[in-house]
């Protein structure tokens, strides 16, 4: 492949700093082990297998798999279905997935290390940031310049064309992690031409991983935003990761939102061949990420999450607490 890019997500531009490292420590150091059997190194949970295999007929999605959070723990993790419907290599726990955009949440946090170190500030403009290009934006930019808080919450004007594509690879993937790889499918559950497309925008779209890693990200944010762990970042800045910036759902790196009678923050994905989604609690400590290899995935996604809503009784699905308020007279006095 001899076509040259320039960065296509505006995100993907500041989301530089280490994020690329994670990206590249996930896909070449070897397991110390070849992966177990999921449903023999966890429990299944409340989930009956024969359901979801059926929901992988149904749809068309030949794998799944799946990490629930509880109690600020992983309470269960499970592979279901295939990894390559031509070989039949089944789905294990530690079957890596490609996170599609998910991937800019891992590196959002990343970024909000270096600006807690002090590399750069949160609203600073990029263009003092950037070496090796600048953004341009002449009289788009000149009164209010593009910023890293902008650019992690898509609310910097910038755009990628509504996604790219990927390219087929030119070479594999590192030979320890090939064999551990889920391969695409399309909506009928055939696997595709290629087995995967590389998405040299790391930041972005790249990473490969599994529910449970992730599901341990979303844990550190949760116990974060509890006062329970500053691994990562301290509370306050885990705290711009989960507070919007005031135009629509996203803070700096999580899409925030009200389902029922609770607050969650989360991030889904879509690459060629890959569906995903990570959901968590803002404050109970629950949560649950799902991961498929088919194009046809987020069907299948939606309908495994509302049966764990249902199995772990969410506070999404509680319904508006009523209130009652007393008569109001005419001159608006009680």
């Amino acid at each position: 492949m001899t076509r040259t890019r320039t960065p296509a997500c505006g995100r993907a531009a500041i989301l530089l700093l280490a994020a690329s490292t994670i990206v590249g420590q996930a896909q070449t150091q070897a397991p110390a082990q070849p992966p177990a059997p999921a449903a023999a190194a966890m429990p299944a949970g409340p989930i009956d297998a024969a359901d979801i295999d059926a929901l992988l007929k149904q749809f068309s999605v030949p794998g799944v798999s799946i990490a629930v959070i509880k109690d600020f723990k992983i309470d269960w993790a499970r592979g279901y279905g295939l990894a390559d419907a031509d070989a039949g290599t089944p789905v294990t726990a530690d079957t890596l997935f490609q996170a599609a955009s998910i991937s800019k949440t891992v590196a959002a946090m990343t970024s909000m290390r270096a600006v807690q170190d002090g590399r750069f500030a949160l609203d600073q403009d990029v263009n003092t940031i950037l070496k090796s290009w600048k953004l341009p934006g002449g009289e788009f930019t000149k009164d209010r310049p593009v910023t890293p808080r902008a650019l992690m919450s898509h609310t910097s004007g910038t755009g990628d064309g509504f996604g790219f594509p990927g390219y087929s690879p030119g070479a594999p993937l590192p030979a320890s992690r090939e064999k551990q790889a889920a391969r695409a499918h399309n909506r009928q559950g055939a696997r595709m031409g290629d087995a995967w497309h590389v998405y040299p925008e790391h930041a972005a779209a790249g990473l490969w991983t599994t529910p449970t890693d992730l599901a341990k990200f979303l844990i550190e944010v949760q116990k974060t935003l509890a006062g329970q762990s500053t691994r990562v970042l301290s509370r306050p800045m885990m705290l711009e990761m989960v507070t919007p910036v005031g135009v629509g759902p996203y803070a700096v790196g999580f899409s925030v939102e009200k389902q029922g009678e609770g607050w969650y923050f989360g991030h889904g994905g879509s690459n060629w061949g890959f569906q995903c989604s990570m959901i968590a609690h803002r404050l109970k400590g629950y949560g649950v990420v799902i991961m498929t290899n088919g194009d046809n995935g987020g069907a299948l996604i939606q309908q495994v999450r509302s049966r764990i809503q249902q199995a772990y009784q969410w506070d999404a699905l509680d319904k508006p607490i009523p209130r009652t308020y007393g008569p109001v007279e005419k001159d608006g006095k009680s």
